[in-house]
Protein backbone atom coordinates (compact mmCIF):
# COMPACT_ATOMS: atom_id res chain seq x y z
CA UNK A 1 0.00 0.00 0.00
CA UNK A 2 1.21 3.64 -0.59
CA UNK A 3 3.03 4.88 1.90
CA UNK A 4 0.48 6.52 4.95
CA UNK A 5 -2.66 5.27 3.05
CA UNK A 6 -3.23 2.01 5.60
CA UNK A 7 -3.89 4.88 7.95
CA UNK A 8 -6.45 6.52 6.50
CA UNK A 9 -7.74 2.85 5.63
CA UNK A 10 -8.00 1.91 9.43
CA UNK A 11 -9.54 5.40 10.39
CA UNK A 12 -12.38 4.86 7.96
CA UNK A 13 -13.24 1.55 9.20
CA UNK A 14 -12.92 2.72 12.45
CA UNK A 15 -15.64 4.95 12.19
CA UNK A 16 -17.86 2.73 10.45
CA UNK A 17 -21.22 2.83 12.20
CA UNK A 18 -23.17 -0.21 12.49
CA UNK A 19 -26.92 -1.00 13.38
CA UNK A 20 -27.99 -2.25 17.05
CA UNK A 21 -29.19 -5.74 16.53
CA UNK A 22 -32.63 -6.42 17.04
CA UNK A 23 -32.62 -3.22 14.80
CA UNK A 24 -34.30 0.35 15.51
CA UNK A 25 -37.68 -0.12 13.39
CA UNK A 26 -40.00 -2.89 13.96
CA UNK A 27 -39.30 -4.33 10.55
CA UNK A 28 -36.36 -4.63 11.20
CA UNK A 29 -36.63 -6.12 14.38
CA UNK A 30 -39.07 -8.70 12.93
CA UNK A 31 -36.79 -9.86 10.42
CA UNK A 32 -33.35 -9.99 12.71
CA UNK A 33 -35.89 -12.41 15.37
CA UNK A 34 -36.75 -14.56 12.96
CA UNK A 35 -33.51 -15.07 11.53
CA UNK A 36 -33.36 -17.86 14.24
CA UNK A 37 -35.99 -19.29 12.39
CA UNK A 38 -33.13 -20.47 10.05
CA UNK A 39 -33.05 -23.64 12.66
CA UNK A 40 -35.85 -25.42 10.93
CA UNK A 41 -33.28 -25.89 7.67
CA UNK A 42 -31.55 -28.68 9.40
CA UNK A 43 -34.41 -30.15 11.29
CA UNK A 44 -36.39 -30.76 7.54
CA UNK A 45 -33.48 -32.60 6.82
CA UNK A 46 -33.49 -35.26 9.81
CA UNK A 47 -36.37 -36.97 8.17
CA UNK A 48 -34.01 -37.79 4.81
CA UNK A 49 -30.93 -39.03 7.23
CA UNK A 50 -33.52 -41.11 9.01
CA UNK A 51 -34.71 -42.95 6.11
CA UNK A 52 -31.14 -43.36 4.70
CA UNK A 53 -30.46 -45.28 8.20
CA UNK A 54 -33.76 -46.78 8.80
CA UNK A 55 -34.08 -48.70 5.10
CA UNK A 56 -30.44 -49.18 4.74
CA UNK A 57 -30.99 -47.34 0.72
CA UNK A 58 -29.32 -43.64 -0.68
CA UNK A 59 -28.94 -45.48 -4.12
CA UNK A 60 -31.50 -42.19 -5.19
CA UNK A 61 -29.34 -39.23 -3.53
CA UNK A 62 -25.51 -37.98 -5.51
CA UNK A 63 -22.92 -37.57 -3.16
CA UNK A 64 -21.67 -34.53 -4.92
CA UNK A 65 -24.52 -32.62 -4.00
CA UNK A 66 -24.77 -33.83 -0.53
CA UNK A 67 -20.77 -33.15 -0.37
CA UNK A 68 -21.36 -29.82 -1.45
CA UNK A 69 -24.13 -29.18 0.63
CA UNK A 70 -21.02 -30.11 3.66
CA UNK A 71 -18.57 -28.12 2.47
CA UNK A 72 -20.96 -24.64 2.30
CA UNK A 73 -22.22 -25.46 5.68
CA UNK A 74 -18.56 -25.95 6.79
CA UNK A 75 -18.02 -22.76 5.17
CA UNK A 76 -21.00 -20.66 6.22
CA UNK A 77 -20.30 -22.28 9.76
CA UNK A 78 -16.89 -20.59 10.19
CA UNK A 79 -17.75 -17.20 8.57
CA UNK A 80 -20.50 -17.00 11.33
CA UNK A 81 -18.22 -18.21 13.85
CA UNK A 82 -15.33 -15.33 12.72
CA UNK A 83 -18.29 -12.59 12.24
CA UNK A 84 -20.06 -13.57 15.75
CA UNK A 85 -22.97 -13.78 14.19
CA UNK A 86 -25.10 -16.79 16.05
CA UNK A 87 -28.30 -16.96 13.43
CA UNK A 88 -25.02 -17.57 10.54
CA UNK A 89 -23.40 -20.44 12.67
CA UNK A 90 -25.58 -21.84 14.59
CA UNK A 91 -27.78 -23.28 12.50
CA UNK A 92 -25.52 -24.16 9.65
CA UNK A 93 -23.39 -26.18 12.42
CA UNK A 94 -26.40 -28.27 13.11
CA UNK A 95 -26.17 -28.36 8.97
CA UNK A 96 -22.78 -30.06 8.89
CA UNK A 97 -23.36 -32.53 11.51
CA UNK A 98 -26.86 -33.79 9.12
CA UNK A 99 -25.24 -33.56 6.22
CA UNK A 100 -21.94 -35.66 7.65
CA UNK A 101 -24.37 -38.06 8.53
CA UNK A 102 -26.16 -38.38 4.98
CA UNK A 103 -22.81 -38.60 3.32
CA UNK A 104 -21.78 -41.11 5.47
CA UNK A 105 -25.26 -42.71 4.65
CA UNK A 106 -24.60 -42.15 0.74
CA UNK A 107 -21.52 -43.99 1.65
CA UNK A 108 -22.67 -47.39 3.36
CA UNK A 109 -25.71 -47.59 1.27
CA UNK A 110 -25.70 -45.63 -2.12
Amino acid sequence: MISGLHHFQKRKRGTKTLEPIPGNTKLVRTVDHLAYLSVIVPLMTIPQFITIFAHHNASNLSLITWGTYLVSAVYWTTYGWLHKEAPIWFPNSLMVLVDIGVVVGILLYG
